[in-house]
């Protein structure tokens, strides 16, 4: 076995190509990558052939099974590694990945050991995706693609598919031309709301208290200049300030379906565990759906943000259909769950969650059950919302609808409170 990481995309191409050139190296037939049975001298021709023919069955074993359909065709090591380059060595795509990694690499919970490998395993990435080179051309021409790349990283979540776009583009454009092409996107209008339903943060007041009305009134939702979101201020912002303490129950749940959801779902919360079920309302479900390569819905009501561009997809609906985007926008299934870049399609019926991006972007897992389906975040295991099964559909709440939430105390915090001793003790 060449290396026990299998090729599954452009995502893994980098690590695995270097498993691949390491072991070929160590076994003394690295020429056998870049080298065709054309070139061999007549003579050895037969016995190369028999030791390539070994390899390139090694090299078969090194890929996702999924991936050897593409590739079950070259029998060869020379045009096996070079198609697999061809479709998996997109330069820009591999340098936006590198340069999103160091861009965004932080020490946190790792120790300082873990951290340091990391910086050193993405240095030899970014020199791997740009090699070292004294070409005075060569050198412009890798200094214009990292700052096009870091254009692209940092722009606003309503442009990812304008980003989308130009990474997945044939030819690789200029910065000049990604330069041009935005500022002509900024030219677009933005389409004008009318939604006074304060639908960022899901905190309501507790019955001893009052009520809390989530109507802000008409015009322009507050802006967050910490996290770049819509429907709150900075000072108010979850991720700068964390999150409250607790929430107070609108709709009650049965025992069965609270013991349910808190023995699936892991809640990174001190003190006690909030659960959220999912509840339908007139504007109907968000359904998550495995076979959506984009957040799509067909009520503009459900957009807090939304705007036009000249780069809209065109979208095949569900009989078959096509029809053309009619923009693209920011929508909050839940207060927890932002989904960037959904597209606005007027002639769809259904709000559809694409689980691929959603755990993509957000960096989260989805677990399945028979009757409900929890999303949670996968670094801190916190549990970002709760869906139910209807008619074989799995489904969230529209930001509309208050969330079923049901708060209790953690079991080691009630334990204390009574005094009891430590369970250390024991």
């Amino acid at each position: 076995m060449i290396t026990s990481e299998k090729l599954v995309g452009s995502e893994n191409y980098l690590s695995w190509s270097a498993s691949v050139e390491l072991w070929f190296m160590g076994q003394g037939y690295e020429d056998h990558l870049v080298t065709q049975k054309a070139d061999i001298p007549e003579v050895d021709r037969v016995q190369w052939r028999k030791i390539d023919a070994q390899l390139c069955s090694v090299l078969w074993q090194s890929v996702d099974p999924k991936i050897l359909l593409h590739l079950r065709a070259y029998k060869t090591c020379f045009k096996f590694w070079n198609k697999a380059k061809g479709l998996y060595m997109n330069d820009i795509q591999l340098l936006y990945k590198v340069a999103s990694s160091i861009v965004n690499v932080r020490q946190q919970d790792m120790d300082l050991s873990t951290y340091i490998g990391q910086i050193a395993s993405l240095k030899e990435e970014f020199l791997t995706v740009m090699p070292l080179t004294t070409d005075v051309g060569d050198q412009r021409t890798q200094i214009d693609k990292f700052f096009m790349v870091l254009t692209l990283i940092a722009l606003c979540p309503d442009l990812e598919i304008v980003c989308d776009q130009i990474l997945g583009s044939s030819s690789v454009p200029s910065l000049d031309d990604v330069f041009a092409r935005l500022l002509r996107i900024s030219s677009t209008q933005t389409l004008p709301f009318d939604n006074t339903s304060d639908s960022s943060v899901l905190v309501s007041q507790t019955n001893s208290r009052g009520g809390r009305s989530g109507n802000r009134g008409r015009g322009q939702r507050p802006h967050c200049t910490y996290c770049n979101k819509l429907g709150h201020t900075h000072d108010r912002c979850y991720q700068l300030h964390g999150w409250p303490p607790r929430t107070a129950h609108g709709i009650s749940l049965t025992d069965l379906e609270y013991d349910q959801a808190t023995k699936s779902a892991s809640v990174a919360q001190t003190g006690n565990a909030s659960t959220c079920l999912t509840h339908t309302s007139s504007l109907g479900p968000w359904i998550l759906d495995s076979g959506a390569s984009n957040h799509i819905s067909g009520n503009k009501d459900l957009f807090s943000s939304i705007a036009t561009t000249f780069a809209l997809p065109t979208v095949i609906l569900a009989n078959g259909s096509q029809t053309m985007a009619k923009g693209i926008g920011l929508a909050h299934p839940l207060p927890s769950l932002p989904l960037t870049s959904v597209l606005y399609t007027p002639e769809c019926s259904f709000n559809l969650i694409s689980i691929s991006k959603i755990t993509r972007t957000l960096n989260s897992s989805i677990t399945f059950f028979d009757k409900f389906v929890t999303l949670q975040d996968r670094r801190t295991g916190k549990t970002i919302g709760i869906g139910r099964e209807s008619q074989g559909l799995y489904h969230l709440t529209s930001p509309s609808t208050p969330a079923v939430c049901i708060s209790t105390d953690a079991p080691l915090l009630i334990h204390s409170r009574l005094g009891h001793p430590s369970l250390s003790k024991f």
